[in-house]
């Protein structure tokens, strides 16, 4: 496996693939009020910046799906174990 393709493979640990889970905005306008789509992209926006966004994984929980062998990660962490990875100079733990 040449270097490039080691790079984009998926994360392994202890045989279970890891995937980084889901962030996404704490508030957005609910689709069920009308507004315009410039005054909802321009909501949207505020509310992102004053609010935030959330993960249903915690920093430093890990979800373990068993039945499909993935392991779930906080943006974060999966950040954190690739870096400790690429300084190893490895792609799998």
């Amino acid at each position: 496996m040449n270097n490039h393709a080691m790079l984009n493979a998926p994360m392994m640990l202890n045989g279970l693939k890891m995937v980084i889970a889901p962030v996404f905005p704490k508030m957005t306008l609910s689709k069920s009020v009308t507004v315009s789509p410039e005054f909802r992209e321009e909501m949207d926006a505020w509310m992102l910046e004053f609010f935030g966004t959330t993960c249903l994984v915690e920093r430093g929980q890990t979800w373990v799906l068993q039945q499909q062998g993935t392991i779930v990660l906080h943006p974060d962490d999966y950040a954190a174990i690739k870096h400790m990875n690429l300084n190893l100079g490895r792609v799998v733990l």
